[in-house]
Parts: C-alpha cells; structure tokens; sequence
C-alpha cells in the first residue's frame, strides 16, 4: 500500500498533465465505459505525480482501489476494460499508460521558461554584440 502515497518532491514530478480534448470522442474510452472513463484520468493523474514516465510501479488493483477509495473489485474491472481497449497494459505489478510519451511534453512548464528565458539572453547578447562596434568589445 505504501507505493502509491503521494511523493513527498519527486523532482521530475509533474504538478499536471495534458488532458487532450479528444478524449471526449474517443471511440476506446467510450467502449471501456463511463466508470473505465474515470479511471483513466485517475491513472494519468497518478502517473504524473509519481514522475516515472508512462509506468505507475506498484500499481496492483489493490493499492490502486485503497488510493482511489473504490473497491478493489471495481478496480480490477475498470483496469481490465481500459486493458482491453489499448489504453493501459500492466506489466507486473505496473501500469503502463499507452500513448504517454506522445501526449506529454518532455518538459516541465518551468523548464520550457527556464529555456526560453536562456534563449531570449543568448539572443540578446548576440544583437547587443552586433550593434557595439568592434573597437569595444
């Protein structure tokens, strides 16, 4: 039980994840069912937080049901109509979320503005250096 507590900073932890506006006419959670539905945004949630890629480890319908606070039975078969669909595997005592790396960026919020903010220096640097004549430098 103890795999799925929320970490305390996991630093590739992320604070959200994307949630694509084609979910709602997607065909696969349709069919998985409104309950499997639920799940699924859980699972992307809890994937996010534990910073691990697309695999949530220890993720067994038990610890999943007592994180959740849904029964472990409940669990079990949304997890398997999610299965069925394509949209998770489990491999183990993991959950793999199919499709993760392609519809999460690779970076954080704070990273892509930490990159930027050093694109926009180098930049800067870079035009000031054209317009000082070259005698001073």
């Amino acid at each position: 039980m103890e795999a799925l507590k929320a970490p305390e900073r996991a630093t590739n932890r992320r604070p959200w994840v994307c949630l694509w506006s084609d979910v709602l006419d997607s065909r696969k959670l349709a069919r998985a069912g409104e309950a499997a539905d639920w799940l699924y945004t859980r699972l992307l949630a809890i994937c996010g937080e534990k910073g691990d890629g697309d695999r949530i480890k220890d993720a067994s319908a038990s610890d999943l049901a007592w994180r959740l606070r849904r029964e472990e039975a409940d669990i079990e078969a949304r997890l398997a109509s999610l299965e069925r669909e394509g949209l998770v595997e489990r491999d183990g005592a993991a959950v793999v979320i199919v499709g993760w790396q392609e519809r999460q960026p690779a970076q954080t919020d704070a990273e892509r503005h930490r990159d930027y903010r050093t694109r926009q220096r180098v930049e800067n640097h870079r035009a000031l250096a054209e317009r000082t004549p070259s005698g001073h430098r």
